[in-house]
């Protein structure tokens, strides 16, 4: 985006007749370079999207557009947004104007071919490594990075970011299998080129979760059970959908517009949404529309306290206040998802461990966000004589039922984008 486009922008949305206006723009580039069935491939895009906002009678509206939308102007942006506002039901409670600091950007760097050379060779020398360390074979190991740079103003603020994030992720299993039993999945968060994998997946317990994946035996939850700190950051991945204002607005959630403000959940249970969060693989200054980045409760000692929102969410109904925006790929256009998620409970760790522990759910689990019923299945491991037995448990449980009694059973621990400890908990 042009220096002067933003101002041309906002001071043409003003003689339109709107009150208030503001321009976002963000510019981005995301490479993929990988081994995936024994097949190199690399991949390398360029974004840029650039978003308005106004207010016109009184009303938020909102329009999106990217270079790859043929045949389209500021001028023809300008007018979505005023044609949004003018069909948006509801008044802003507060004017909008996001409070925006100035911040070093880091101008985007193409990538070149000699880097990519240099991460090609570094992923084929980490297969071998990975291969021989853990006795498995790997289908896929893919690296990936996101270098963007983001702009926001307003008639009177203005400020920009820059942001990059890396990560692999991986498939692999054990060379001798049961029939039937699902590939291992692995995903490290903010990994540069040259960084050696094996400490951080041996770190992880990759070798236990190898072992718990190449079983086909199955076993009834028994009741109470322990989930390591990883499968609550993925029971905490899959609420967080529910979150979604939008969502939530249709009532198509299992969390209602009238459940704010009432405890829902264990009154020693709290999540919170930090942007800026310490300890997280990633600091988002802002969210796609400029927001800048605050920390907020979602639950609070089990109630329920607000929503993740645009804003055009936070102007159609009282969920919550906007800095949830992001671009959804690949026509990146504006959505909502969560930040860095914190998962709190505020209770003494639970020594007394049960006989059968979660590991991880497996990759076909999923939750019912109408209903808050979680189906499918889980790796993890029953106690039998001191030593630890690999099985397979099916999960069918409502979300409010298993997160209306649950205890720490660990200190929190980071695993991408979410904190969380292991719990003890009932499954059923």
């Amino acid at each position: 985006m042009d220096d002067r486009t933003p101002n041309y922008m906002i001071h043409t949305c003003l003689q339109k007749g709107c009150s208030w206006a503001a321009v976002s723009s963000l510019a981005g580039i995301t490479a993929r370079i990988g081994v995936e069935q024994g097949h190199l491939f690399r991949e390398q895009m360029h974004h840029e999207q650039m978003t308005v906002s106004v207010v016109f009678d009184h009303r938020l509206g909102t329009s999106s557009m990217t270079t790859t939308q043929p045949g389209s102007s500021v001028e023809d942006l300008i007018e979505m947004a005023i044609h949004a506002a003018s069909f948006n039901p509801r008044r802003p409670t507060w004017p909008p104007g996001n409070p925006s600091e100035p911040l070093a950007k880091k101008e985007l760097q193409p990538i070149s071919e000699a880097s990519t050379e240099e991460w090609t060779d570094w992923l084929m020398a980490e297969e071998q490594q990975i291969h021989q360390a853990f006795d498995c074979d790997l289908y896929r190991l893919v690296f990936e990075l996101e270098s963007w740079n983001m702009t926001f103003c307003d008639a009177n603020r203005y400020g920009q970011y820059g942001l990059r994030s890396t990560s692999i992720t991986g498939l692999a299993q054990p060379k001798k299998s049961a029939l039937g039993a699902t590939p291992t999945p692995f995903h490290e968060q903010g990994i540069e080129p040259g960084v050696s994998l094996v400490p951080l997946l041996a770190h992880h317990q990759f070798s236990d979760r190898l072992r718990y994946h190449a079983t086909t035996e199955m076993l009834a939850l028994p009741g109470q059970v322990k989930l390591s700190a990883f499968a609550t950051a993925q029971l905490v991945s899959f609420v967080a959908q529910a979150f979604n204002g939008e969502i939530i607005l249709r009532q198509m959630s299992f969390l209602k517009p009238q459940n704010l403000g009432r405890p829902i959940w264990c009154a020693t249970i709290s999540l919170t949404d930090e942007p800026l969060a310490d300890g997280a693989p990633r600091q988002l200054w802002f969210d796609a529309e400029g927001t800048p980045g605050r920390p907020r409760y979602l639950i609070r000692a089990g109630v329920f306290c607000g929503a993740l929102c645009n804003q055009i969410v936070e102007q159609s109904g009282n969920l919550g206040t906007a800095g949830n925006a992001y671009y959804c790929s690949p026509e990146y256009t504006i959505g909502i998802a969560p930040s860095n998620l914190r998962l709190i409970i505020n209770d003494d760790c639970c020594t007394n461990e049960p006989d059968a522990c979660i590991e991880e759910f497996g990759g076909q689990t999923i939750l019912d966000i109408a209903s808050g019923t979680l189906n499918g299945t889980a790796h993890g491991y029953v106690t039998q004589s001191s030593a630890r037995h690999p099985v397979v448990f099916p999960v069918r449980t409502s979300i409010n039922r298993l997160l209306a009694d649950i205890r720490p059973a660990s200190l929190p621990e980071w695993h991408g984008a979410i904190s969380a400890p292991a719990v003890i908990a009932w499954l059923k």
